[in-house]
């Protein structure tokens, strides 16, 4: 399994294209949540920075052993 890691709309597509999940990590981006709004699959795959993805990547990490 894949999962991409974006901070640009035009990547989340690309990644949606592609049929691989992506997630989005803002970080210092100047571009608010909702500019990704249609382009990601779940709001809730957009965090604020890499702190708050941290459970996120360990709930997927743990259910692809599984």
């Amino acid at each position: 399994n894949a999962l991409i890691v974006e901070n640009a709309p035009l990547g989340v597509q690309a990644a949606r294209r592609a049929g691989v999940k992506c997630i989005v990590v803002l970080n210092s981006s100047p571009l608010p949540a909702s500019d990704f709004s249609e382009s990601i699959e779940n709001e809730s795959y957009i965090f604020k920075d890499m702190d708050a993805v941290k459970g996120f990547l360990r709930k997927w990490c743990a259910a692809d052993e599984s």
